[in-house]
């Protein structure tokens, strides 16, 4: 009895080891996979701030031009930050600081950062009252959020239009993210957030990796929040978070 007892427990050990091999394993893969897409990336508007750096030595009223540098320049700034999130991704538990958050000071900021995106792309922003304060780590949801934004943007047309909005219902409240650009077909709306899915979208705009969306998932449900999306082809795509209140924390499946 008592070596079947002590033979139960080793294995038992043995496989929960395995687990956690395993899972290490995995979360490495992410990181590897969101690092090598992101080496690709970060050289397209590298390559782009040489030219336009050449260009405008050679133009006087380049105004223009130094839109379109800013734009090039913020979106490095958002690649690097993205590769430093992804590489806490696999730690993101002992990194979580949960406190009360103002949604209107969060999205201030992502707007202030992101502003010669929205003014390069022509970008109709309308940001509703946001003056809410719901419990989270600011610095992840700011990480999200502006993620969201930075599709918003990229899958908007040129003088397109996004609004910022809450709902609230009996569960809590809800952060949408609305564009009215390209939108997500049927077929796809399922597998947004998976590891490396770029879907038809994807595949038209070479900047996407298809890794910030499923980092995202993974820390929202950490952080008991959810995150959804509804879409309709070629009329919009609206990105929202869930975040629910404090008793409706332990009912979330």
């Amino acid at each position: 009895m008592e070596r079947d007892y002590i033979y139960k427990n080793v294995k038992y050990l043995i496989e929960e080891s395995e687990k956690e091999v395993d899972s290490l394993r995995n979360e490495l893969e992410d990181i590897n996979d969101y690092m090598t897409n992101w080496i690709h990336e970060v050289k397209i508007p590298i390559s782009v701030l040489q030219i336009i750096g050449k260009r405008v030595n050679e133009i006087d009223d380049s105004r223009e031009l130094s839109k379109q540098i800013n734009s090039e320049v913020s979106r490095i700034d958002k690649l690097v930050e993205q590769a430093m999130y992804s590489s806490r991704a696999g730690n993101y538990n002992s990194d979580f600081i949960i406190n009360e958050v103002n949604f209107e000071q969060v999205v201030k900021e992502v707007i202030k950062k992101n502003k010669y995106q929205f003014i390069y792309n022509k970008i109709d922003l309308q940001v509703n009252q946001l003056n809410k304060t719901v419990l989270t780590d600011k610095k992840w949801i700011t990480h999200i959020i502006e993620l969201i934004i930075d599709n918003a943007i990229k899958y908007s047309h040129m003088g397109g239009k996004i609004e910022i909005y809450l709902k609230e219902n009996k569960k809590g409240c809800e952060l949408h993210i609305k564009d009215y650009g390209m939108g997500i077909v049927p077929q796809d709306i399922e597998r947004v957030f998976d590891k490396g899915f770029t879907g038809q979208n994807g595949r038209k705009k070479t900047k996407s990796t298809g890794m910030g969306l499923y980092i995202s998932k993974k820390i929202l449900n950490k952080l008991s929040h959810d995150i959804n999306v509804i879409s309709t082809p070629n009329e919009f795509c609206d990105v929202y978070i869930t975040f629910y209140n404090l008793s409706d924390y332990f009912n979330v499946t």
